[in-house]
């Protein structure tokens, strides 16, 4: 059931329900139609209307969501970040690279063209990080400061640089295989605090001893209004 809320009293308090956090309902596109997920926290970000989906406990300091198809639970991303950015909007094989000039788009009638930008589960995003639509980023990844990336980083892979490169693996593959098989975000919230993070072997066995799934509610934002969705 969806449920249009007009009200500002009445979206604080929908928010607050679902424990969503978003800092300006005037920061999203007039045109977007966006799921949070509850405990997930957009701070002073510019919200698409081609960005559709952030997880729940995940949060994004600052920056702007622009191709973005989802964004996965639990990944934390930091200061003027930008994700899902058009690789090509401006024709360098032509006289003039000026698109008032020329009129070149990759955006036909203003929709944006091609798959957006994926980003897995706890994924870790530096400040000041550029990722380029299209890319897709897996579970557990962490990308540094500074970075541009414009091809998909794999799962617990740490990239970084101009443009971003592989610099290690967070674990050897046999743990990158055992954590990613456990899916252990898709748990319960009460569950997951109990774990040791530190204890990778005990983490997997307990995560996959339990047999807990997460429940979370969802509220669209969609042409700067809310609706609930049950």
């Amino acid at each position: 059931m969806l449920k249009l809320i007009k009200s500002y009293v009445t979206k604080n308090k929908l928010l607050k329900i679902h424990n969503c956090k978003i800092k300006k309902m005037d920061s999203f596109s007039k045109k977007c139609s966006f799921i949070a997920e509850e405990f997930s926290n957009l701070g002073n970000t510019k919200v698409s209307n081609s960005a559709k989906f952030i997880g729940a406990h995940s949060y994004i300091r600052s920056g702007s969501l622009e191709n973005v198809a989802r964004i996965g639970r639990y990944c934390s991303i930091g200061t003027n970040v930008i994700l899902g950015q058009d690789a090509n909007n401006h024709p360098i094989h032509w006289c003039s690279t000026h698109n008032k000039l020329t009129g070149y788009t990759t955006k036909p009638n203003g929709l944006i063209v091609g798959s957006g930008l994926d980003i897995g589960n706890d994924v870790w995003i530096g400040n000041d990080v550029t990722i380029m639509s299209g890319v897709k980023i897996g579970d557990g990844a962490v990308v540094g400061i500074g970075a541009i990336v414009t091809k998909d980083v794999e799962p617990y892979q740490v990239v970084a640089g101009v443009p971003a490169k592989p610099i290690k693996y967070r674990f050897d593959k046999t743990i990158r295989d055992q954590l990613l098989a456990t899916e252990w975000w898709d748990k319960s919230y009460d569950f997951l605090q109990t774990l040791d993070y530190s204890n990778i072997p005990l983490f997997i066995q307990s995560v996959n001893s339990d047999s807990s799934t997460a429940s979370f509610g969802k509220v669209l934002i969609k042409h700067r209004q809310l609706a609930r969705i049950d």
